[in-house]
């Protein structure tokens, strides 16, 4: 077996999820950053796990154009999703994913789950950091989330009990 992971990441997330995942699937994998190669021959591949990260509510432009154009293939092969983002309500991750993606390609996939996200403020603006650390000291405050926030710490939220669950399933 032969499986795809194409991602898009803007700060690195959906990258290091795509990395991990790798690891814990059978077969040849092969991860492909959209924003490095658009070229891409999904022929060439028994399964497909397409990966990216949420910014400002939406997915990246490169992966929601892939998916629109090639929905056909991907509809024809086991088609796995994930999004790296800052949630693990199934009602979120719904939300994220129904204004992304076709109602087809979200009911044919496999798998759709939230691995966790990644903050990593050397890689952000000002504004962005401040945003960031806006909403997260707002989850803190309902509980939804426990995480020290200064805007210069590094933080990651990805799950390995989620990524083997996503593997297991693309495995079987």
């Amino acid at each position: 077996m032969k499986t795809l992971i194409l991602f898009a990441s803007k700060y690195g997330a959906a990258e290091k999820c795509a990395n991990l995942l790798s690891e814990k699937l059978n077969g040849d994998v092969n991860i492909i950053n959209l924003k490095e190669n658009k070229n891409i021959n999904l022929s060439d591949y028994d399964k497909v796990i397409v990966g990216c990260s949420i910014y400002v509510g939406n997915v990246q432009a490169e992966i929601k154009n892939f998916c629109d154009t090639n929905s056909v293939s991907l509809m024809a092969k086991p088609f796995g999703l994930f999004i790296s983002c800052m949630t693990d309500k199934k009602d979120e991750i719904n939300s994220y994913t129904e204004k992304s993606f076709s109602n087809e390609l979200i009911n044919h996939a496999t798998i759709i789950d939230s691995l966790g996200a990644v903050f990593n403020f050397k890689k952000m603006n000002f504004f962005e950091r401040q945003i960031v650390k806006m909403i997260l000291n707002s989850k803190n405050k309902t509980d939804e989330l426990n995480i020290k926030v200064d805007g210069k710490t590094n933080i990651s939220t990805i799950s390995d009990e989620k990524i083997l669950k996503f593997a297991s399933v693309m495995n079987d």
